[in-house]
C-alpha cells in the first residue's frame, strides 16, 4: 500500500507542477481541464484533439488555466504559518479528504498522504514551492 501511496502524491505533484508550468488548459468543447499533448496537436491544420471529448477544434480556442484554477477546485482547507510579527512564512493545503486525505506542504517541500495510519509524501519542485508560496503569501495579504 505504501508504494501505491506514494504513486498518489507522485500524481498530484505532476498535476500541481503541470498548472506552475503553464501546461494545462481548459477544452472549449467539454469544459474539462487538460495536459497539453503534442500528439493531439496537428501542426498542418493547426488543430488539437481533446483526450476527453476526442473531438478537434483550433488550438487558439484553447483556454490557458493557472495554478489559481487548480486551488479554486481542490481547496478543502488551508493553513497559514505565520511568525511573530504576523508575517507569512508557509502553507499547508487540504487539497482531498474523506480517504486518502492529500496536503500540500511549503514548509516540508512535498504532497503528503494520510490514511488511517498510513502515510506517505513526494517532493515538489523549489520553482513550484515558491510559486505556490508566492500564491498563499498574497492571499494571506488580502484576508490579514
Amino acid at each position: 500500500m505504501l508504494n501505491e501511496n506514494r504513486e498518489i502524491c507522485k500524481r498530484t505533484v505532476n498535476e500541481i507542477e503541470s498548472y506552475c508550468e503553464n501546461k494545462m488548459y481548459r477544452c472549449p468543447l467539454c469544459g474539462e481541464a487538460i495536459e497539453w499533448d503534442d500528439a493531439q496537436y496537428n501542426p498542418r491544420t493547426d488543430e488539437y484533439a481533446c483526450p476527453i471529448c476526442k473531438e478537434s477544434f483550433e488550438e487558439s480556442e484553447l483556454e490557458a488555466l493557472s495554478l489559481y484554477d487548480y486551488f479554486s477546485k481542490n481547496i478543502y482547507d488551508v493553513e497559514y504559518r505565520i511568525d511573530e510579527r504576523k508575517e507569512y512564512r508557509s502553507v499547508e493545503i487540504t487539497v482531498a479528504g474523506g480517504g486518502p486525505n492529500i496536503y500540500i506542504d511549503t514548509k516540508k517541500q512535498a504532497v503528503m498522504l494520510r490514511w488511517w495510519n498510513e502515510s506517505a509524501e513526494y517532493g515538489l519542485l523549489p520553482e513550484t514551492i515558491k510559486e505556490i508560496d508566492g500564491y498563499f503569501e498574497e492571499e494571506y495579504e488580502n484576508i490579514k
